[in-house]
């Protein structure tokens, strides 16, 4: 009678790590092919391009992280099997994989009935039905390789021969995923220069706030932005983010001024030569406004004409 194998501390570590790693870069990877079908395929009522930016960024650092840590398992689990073939018979590798391929393929009917009931409701679009694609060929590909993987033989060179194909395939398509994401993120250096930029607008909407107030209260624009400090409330007009230049301030006029900055990216919502075009963000918390803000690199200035009617001057109060 031959004698069970019985799974070790480390058999444990190993399959729950493997399993563990096999979901994450799964999610991570749909979380990127859904953000690559929003960028491409927007739509106008709910769009959120840094929200978008974000999701990629955060996607693609999980596939680079965590995917080499199941490459480097699986490789190691496969080199194990061909030293000892026993080992594919373990409890704990039979219960993972069967778990695995019992989510697989619940996600697989979900997925369909989901697909056949926006169908008929004539919610089909396209943007839907790639999504529902990629989980379809995702989850697919995980049942079927699984399912393969158990009824293939353990000597058999060939079959591990296919496996190391599947393996290399399977890196390829993660790595075209994650160089897409860099294609359209930008590098880390891009990306830097966009966060610059994007505080450099939320400084001058606050200067452009302080200059309205100022203008309320005194009934005439300051003279330069040094005007602005408040040793009381402790305001200091705001420096620019990277050179700590001052933005530039010109009073135009008694209800004109002009706010300038040096900006490094392209911020409106289509590029000329970018393979990608941009359609206005629909932003939470009052973000459609920045669209006033809409610049190009280099010296940008915002004129601005406060409205009388709409910003009144405060009246000082009478002395009794």
């Amino acid at each position: 009678m031959e004698t069970q194998i019985k799974s070790t501390p480390r058999d444990v570590f190993t399959y729950l790590l493997v399993t563990a790693t096999l979901y994450a870069s799964v999610g991570s990877f749909l979380a990127l092919v859904f953000a690559y079908v929003d960028v491409t395929f927007p739509d106008p009522l709910d769009f959120c391009y840094s929200c978008l930016l974000n999701q990629i960024r955060w996607s693609s650092s999980a596939l680079i992280v965590v995917f080499p840590v199941f490459v480097f398992l699986f490789r190691f689990l496969r080199k194990e099997y061909l030293a000892n073939p026993e080992k594919r018979e373990l409890k704990v590798r039979k219960w993972l994989v069967y778990f695995t391929m019992f989510l697989a393929a619940v996600t697989i009917i979900i997925d369909l009935v989901v697909l056949i009931f926006n169908f008929y409701s004539g919610e089909l679009t396209t943007r839907f039905f790639l999504k529902t694609l990629a989980v379809l060929a995702v989850a697919l590909a995980v049942f079927g390789y699984y399912f393969w993987d158990l009824k293939k033989g353990s000597d058999n060179w060939r079959d591990w021969r296919k496996t190391k194909v599947i393996a290399g395939v399977v890196s390829l398509v993660v790595i075209i995923s994650i160089g897409a994401g860099f294609f359209i993120v930008g590098s880390p250096a891009v990306q830097r220069d966009r966060r610059f930029d994007e505080r450099r607008v939320s400084d001058l909407g606050i200067l452009q706030s302080e200059i309205v107030n100022y203008w309320s209260n005194k009934g005439r624009l300051p003279l330069e932005l040094a005007d602005l400090k408040n040793d009381i409330s402790g305001f200091a007009p705001p420096a620019d983010p990277q050179t700590q230049a001052p933005y530039e301030y010109n009073p135009k006029g008694p209800l004109t001024f002009e706010l300038c900055a040096v900006f490094k990216a392209d911020s409106r919502p289509t590029q000329e030569g970018s393979r990608f075009s941009k359609p206005v963000s629909v932003e939470p918390y009052g973000e459609p406004y920045r669209n006033n803000w809409d610049h190009g690199p280099g010296r940008v200035c915002f004129e601005r004409t406060i409205d009388p009617d709409f910003y009144k001057k405060q009246e000082k109060p009478r002395d009794a």
